[in-house]
């Protein structure tokens, strides 16, 4: 259980990540909890799919900062807004979507984590398509996973990519789980091709996670 100074100091953070991010206090509040996980239990580093601000990034970021645990922070994102939405994803997301829907620059990464006084020396920001930048990088041991690419396609890269890295007892967040038709259709694929239970836990009514049992 937090402390009163831990507790003001998270309800500083993400007032500070607020402008940055889309994501609700209950997943902001279900990322600082898993790096706490993490930097007492787990190996690997943090990846995010879908990045956007960098407010999620930053908060993950923060609590990485303030322990001892060294480990890189990979940011993934086009910058260039999301993809086109695939039939898969529903009449839904085809009515939302339209060329540079989430578009912003990279530099509002570096702009809060400066505000955060967080070093940028373990940040790898990978910018572009995930097509393009996926097969690119690769990355031994991760924590966390934390997917908040909203459509099929996307959601789909990025399990198939960096799930096989996920540490035992690792998490995996599905941050569109709730929301959007694609987002879950890519995992039941991914489940049904996992030959083994995996049991998601909801956070609130749209984010959700599982952990990597083996």
């Amino acid at each position: 259980m937090l402390s009163l100074a831990g507790s003001l100091r998270k309800f500083w953070l993400f007032k500070k990540v607020r402008p940055y991010t889309t994501l609700e206090v209950s997943r902001l509040d279900a990322l600082y909890s898993f790096i706490l996980e993490a930097n007492s239990s787990l190996e690997g580093d943090i990846v995010e799919c879908g990045t956007w601000k960098g407010g999620s990034a930053a908060v993950m970021a923060y609590v990485l900062s303030k322990s001892r645990v060294k480990r890189n922070v990979w940011l993934f994102d086009s910058f260039e807004g999301l993809p086109a939405p695939s039939e898969i994803d529903g009449q839904k997301a085809r009515k939302k979507y339209y060329p540079g829907l989430l578009k912003t620059p990279s530099t509002n990464i570096q702009d809060i984590f400066k505000k955060l006084k967080i070093s940028s020396d373990n940040v790898k920001i990978i910018e572009g398509w995930f097509s393009e930048t996926f097969p690119k990088v690769k990355i031994e041991k991760i924590a966390i996973l934390h997917i908040d690419a909203d459509f099929y396609e996307p959601v789909k890269m990025s399990l198939e990519k960096f799930y096989p890295s996920v540490v035992p007892g690792g998490i995996v967040v599905l941050d569109d789980f709730g929301t959007w038709e694609g987002c879950r259709a890519a995992f039941e694929e991914f489940r049904k091709k996992q030959n083994k239970k995996i049991d998601l836990i909801q956070i609130d009514k749209t984010a959700y996670y599982f952990r990597k049992l083996e």
